[in-house]
């Protein structure tokens, strides 16, 4: 275990790992797609919209102008921390646009 293992594992009072390693989820124009599952162990989550067409992302499978986040287009970011934002991290986020960007999704676990 190298010495930042060690510093998160006696923050936490756990070890931490990537949920999966780091990857790109293409989305379909106007078709929603689940980007991460529900997750109790989940710690946090971020997402890079590496398109050019805005994407709304929310925990509710369907994504809405009214009901979810706005991911700005060419490098837009949005993440959750559980010590911000509590159980929400947790849930599952689905995604749609009305382009084909490619969302770069990156999340943590407790081990």
């Amino acid at each position: 275990m190298g010495r930042l293992a060690e510093v998160i594992e006696a923050r936490f009072g756990f070890k931490v790992r990537a949920e999966s390693p780091p990857h790109p989820e293409t989305l379909v124009a106007a078709t929603v797609k689940q980007l991460l599952k529900a997750n109790p162990d989940r710690i946090s989550w971020d997402l890079f919209n590496l398109g050019d067409t805005k994407t709304l992302v929310s925990h509710d499978p369907a994504p809405s102008v009214t009901n979810g986040y706005y991911l700005d287009k060419e490098g837009g970011h949005i993440g959750m921390t559980w010590e911000d934002d509590g159980e929400l991290v947790a849930y599952p986020l689905y995604a749609v646009s009305t382009g084909t960007p490619t969302i770069f999704v990156k999340a943590v676990v407790g081990a």
